[in-house]
Parts: structure tokens; sequence; C-alpha cells
């Protein structure tokens, strides 16, 4: 990120450093513990932010916008915040989209949101964490445990301890990860998961 800092000092033309290596600094830009919030004080949002040239680059390099992390504790505006993060999924184009939904306790009016908009995505979906056992998510878990849902599935990452789940996943073909956290394995089942290397 210090390229980032030291862009918005110089201004536009203070870097002028190809598209194709642009990309490349911007994806290491990205989380590695985790995937990126909707939040304009972090990547991609702000690398979007400092000047024209890197807005452009950014809204036209879809891997940066395939991971993201939902969260209900800070959100904006039932509108605007439906608004950003269809936006943010549609900039994913069609890359494989990885995400998360963070820790949360608190009873709230998102999960039709996040169902609007992941739900036609479920085809796509890569790797899934769930760090909550908030009811958002139970529309989620729905289309995990239903049969043909979710084929390119291959990170399934269940890490909120009083999970709680009665229907197994169904048929992944493609799931070679699951990790759990919570005692609850029946979300494992007996599923067709031929892909499957490791169970933690």
């Amino acid at each position: 990120m210090e390229l980032v800092n030291e862009v918005a000092a110089k201004g536009s033309k203070g870097v002028e450093l190809p598209a194709e290596l642009l990309v490349q600094i911007f994806l290491h830009c990205l989380p590695t513990d985790g995937f990126p919030e909707p939040s304009i004080q972090a990547a991609p949002i702000l690398l979007g932010r400092v000047c024209t040239v890197w807005r452009s680059v950014t809204l036209n390099t879809p891997q940066l916008w395939a991971q993201i992390s939902l969260s209900s504790s800070l959100a904006p505006p039932e509108e605007l915040y439906e608004h950003g993060i269809r936006e943010w999924v549609r900039r994913s184009g069609n890359r494989p989209l990885s995400f998360e939904f963070a820790e949360h306790r608190n009873p709230h009016r998102w999960a039709p949101i996040f169902m609007r908009t992941l739900q036609p995505e479920a085809h796509r979906w890569k790797a899934v964490r769930i760090r909550t056992a908030c009811h958002c998510i139970d529309g989620i878990v729905d289309l995990l445990c239903s049969p043909g849902k979710t084929p390119m599935l291959t990170d399934l990452r269940v890490l909120d301890p009083v999970f709680r789940k009665n229907t197994p996943i169904a048929c992944a073909p493609q799931l070679s990860t699951i990790h759990l956290v919570s005692m609850d394995t029946t979300i494992v089942g007996k599923g067709r998961l031929d892909a499957l290397l490791s169970i933690t």
C-alpha cells in the first residue's frame, strides 16, 4: 500500500506504470488472511479513488472483485448497501466468486440482500467462509446443500462454533476442502464429494 500513499501524495502523474504491472500490484494489495471488505479505506475500492488511471484499471480487473467479506455491523442504508454489493459482484464478471460472512450475532435485515445478490451467482461460488450462526446465512446454506447448485465450490469453511445445520451437502463435485470449527458435522453428511481431499 506504500505505492498508493505515494501516488496520492504526488497526484495522478506522480507514478506512471503499465496497466499490466498495476494489476499485479493491486492484486498484492488485497488481504492475504481473508477477503476484502467493501470499504473506501481498503483495496480494491481505495485503489480506484487515487486517480482516473487507477480507477480504470480497477474497474477492468475482475480478479480484484472476485472476493468479498460481508458484514451487517457497519452497513449503510439498505438501498445503498444492496446497490454497492450488487455492483461489487457485477465487477467480478464471470470469475469464480469467493465470499465470507463476517462474525456477528445481532439480528438485522440484511438476509434478503445477501440472498438476492449471491443466489443468482451460486453456479460460480468458489470459496465460502461462514463466521456466524446468524439467520442471514440460512438461504446460503440451503443452496450449499442443494444438488447441482454450486458446481464450482472448492473450499467451504464453517468457522462459528455454534453453527448448526440438519441438512448435509448433497453434491459438490469440485469441493476439495472442508474446515469445521463447529462440532456439528451434519453438513458433511453422506453426499457426493468426489474431489474431497481434506476435512479438518
